[in-house]
């Protein structure tokens, strides 16, 4: 994987481990074009995490921007080893101190689930952390029936319907008066529940609160999943790390390849039929890019529906079933002006009443505007060449043969030289294969060699023929002087310690190379990595007698359950038993001491879980649930 990420012009890549274990703490990976769009655009920041991807189960971190015409682009990839405060908070104090931008992101958006969310909080102070509306309300579905599992399904609808109510909540009237509807319920371990989980951050979650912020209807991380789902197509799951960076750098370039397109089709595209637009309108789409034109276009149509409740000299009032929106010519309370940083319908609607110009672009972020769309994206950028980046990215990167294509590739040459050999004279077939036998040495001992050529006047004599040992300026492999060869990758310069990064982690500095990420005292091969998954199926030839028959068929006895499987056992003793069935012994004996299990250690494979087992009907699951995240336990009962 290093190597391919060496193939990459001018990307950022570091390395980071422990200084005492020498265990993996993460990889961070940002090319040329991430850095740059970053730049540009850094005011929303989406990040989430994919798993099973590699054979090492490390986590892919992906961190994601938006351009100015709506568009998801990547701004930086972790490889993490876990998603620990330790893990996450180390690759984040990386990107700070490769990106200058990060002082000006207002917004993060996330999952409410991520175990170490607040790390962003303390890594940007600056913004405002959002939670995924998607994510929460998955939460409330699963949270709901257990948290109240003696009620009546109506109840429990009623339940969700108010906490769905919470969250679309447009003002904080309106959420008020949606959470007064918790107290008549009667239910205190629920609404003990909800304070403390969710009224407590409401301004992360709740509709009015997010509108205060810059998120340009990003309420959710389907942007980012989305872009992981590609990803998926494209990896193969549990792939090896050379394989898997690979692939996911393919899977990045045609993602940006498909951005590139669509931001040339601004520029050279042009509406031929322009009658059903009128003046403010073909302003605004001169003005604007197209997803922040088509907003606005939205909003100005919608404004000519708008009537005030209440028009002053310098405001003016529109009441609403949940609020009061309150309009001045440059700016509205009802939020769209915020959170989208265009013009909204009110305010438009306020200026045409006061005959000033219904479309203002100065109330119109930069960020929207096509002038700085066309001087910002990478396709068009000077600075940055976007049609050589990817060309530099898919011709550097070479795809790793597999074991069977490399055997099929020298089978192929050596029955050629087979082929050569049999038809030679005795004395040739003997020197040569003699010669055949001294690389076949330092092949299988892995000794690094040269052939040298014999001039072409040079004849082969009796000696030659009846002697293998040919003199050193014959044609023979010629092997180092040393007994050991340096391996080029590994690398020869000390380590630099970068000075965001805390000091429990060993980060390269952005101007030395990749490699010099390892210190002298440790080559790249002693990085620790967490144990790789075991291949799964049966060996070549499973099935078959030694000479290749096949084998019969043997007679499958039924599967009979361990009388003795709970027979004086204690409780404890009980429930370690079934986590032993459900993960690994050391993962249960983890559960046991107070740390819960996640979804990426429960065994999925029906070859491991002994199914038969499971049927017992002295094994209760619901014992043991309260070892596992929600996520995990949901993944055991299917």
């Amino acid at each position: 994987m290093v190597k391919a990420m060496e193939c990459i012009p001018d990307a950022t890549k570091k390395l980071a481990y422990e200084d005492q274990t020498n265990e993996l703490i993460g990889v961070y990976f940002q090319d040329k074009r991430m850095k740059y769009v970053f730049d540009k655009y850094p005011e929303l920041i989406l990040f989430d995490a994919t798993y099973k991807l590699n054979n090492y189960k490390l986590p892919l971190f992906v961190l994601l921007a938006v351009d100015g015409n709506g568009q998801s682009e990547v701004v930086a990839l972790f490889i993490i080893r876990s998603e620990s405060k330790a893990c996450v908070g180390t690759m984040l104090d990386i990107f700070k101190s490769n990106n200058n931008a990060w002082q000006r992101v207002e917004v993060i958006v996330g999952d409410k689930d991520f175990a170490d969310r607040n790390v962003f909080k303390e890594k940007f102070p600056q913004a405002q952390i959002q939670i995924c509306l998607f994510h929460a309300l998955k939460t409330f579905r699963r949270e709901i029936p257990s948290r109240v599992p003696d009620i009546s399904a109506s109840v429990k609808e009623d339940i969700l319907h108010i906490f769905t109510d919470l969250a679309y909540a447009a003002s904080e009237e309106s959420y008020d008066i949606s959470y007064s509807k918790l107290v008549p319920l009667n239910i205190p371990h629920l609404e003990a529940y909800y304070n403390t989980n969710w009224h407590s951050i409401k301004n992360e979650w709740v509709l009015y609160a997010q509108n205060a912020s810059f998120i340009f209807k990003n309420r959710t991380t389907n942007r980012v999943e989305s872009l992981n789902e590609k990803i998926k197509q494209v990896v193969t799951r549990y792939s090896t790390l050379s394989n898997f960076f690979t692939d996911l750098m393919i899977s990045v370039s045609s993602t940006n390849v498909e951005r590139d397109h669509k931001a040339l089709t601004i520029s050279e595209r042009v509406p031929v039929r322009n009658e059903d637009l009128d003046g403010t309108e073909l302003q605004i789409r001169q003005t604007l890019t197209k997803f922040a034109a088509d907003h606005v276009i939205d909003e100005y149509r919608a404004s000519m529906k708008i009537t005030f409740s209440n028009v002053g000299e310098d405001s003016a009032n529109l009441c609403t079933k949940s609020r009061i929106i309150t309009t001045t010519v440059s700016s509205c309370s009802c939020g769209g002006t915020t959170s989208m940083g265009l013009p909204c319908r009110h305010l438009m609607a306020l200026r045409k009443l006061k005959a000033l110009p219904v479309f203002e672009p100065d109330h119109c972020r930069q960020r929207w505007t096509r002038s700085y769309y066309l001087l910002s994206h990478p396709v068009y950028s000077t600075t940055i060449s976007s049609t050589e980046g990817q060309h530099a990215q898919v011709e550097a990167i070479k795809k790793t043969q597999t074991e069977c294509q490399k055997y099929s590739a020298a089978n192929k040459l050596t029955q050629e030289i087979n082929s050569v050999l049999a038809t030679m004279s005795k004395d040739k077939y003997i020197y040569y294969f003699e010669k055949l036998k001294e690389f076949h040495s330092l092949i299988t001992n892995e000794k690094r060699f040269n052939v040298e050529q014999l001039p072409e006047t040079y004849e082969l004599e009796q000696g030659d023929v009846l002697d293998p040992h040919v003199p050193s300026t014959g044609a023979i492999p010629h092997v180092p002087s040393t007994s050991t060869v340096q391996d080029p990758h590994i690398p020869s310069t000390s380590t630099v310690q970068d000075p965001h990064v805390p000091s429990t982690s060993t980060v390269q500095d952005p101007h030395v190379p990749f490699t010099s990420a390892i210190s002298p005292q440790i080559e790249l091969t002693a990085v620790k990595l967490p144990k790789a998954l075991k291949k799964n199926g049966n060996a070549k030839g499973f099935g078959q007698t030694v000479i290749g028959l096949d084998r019969g068929k043997k007679r499958k006895r039924p599967a009979t359950v361990r009388s003795d499987i709970f027979e004086n056992k204690s409780v404890i003793e009980k429930k370690r038993t079934i986590l032993q069935i459900l993960v690994e012994t050391e993962v249960a004996a983890g559960a046991l001491a107070g740390f819960l299990i996640t979804e990426e250690d429960v065994n999925v494979i029906p070859q491991i879980v002994p199914m038969q087992r499971l049927r017992d009907e002295r094994i209760d699951i619901e014992s043991v649930r309260e070892y596992f995240d929600p996520d995990a336990f949901l993944m055991v009962l299917q």
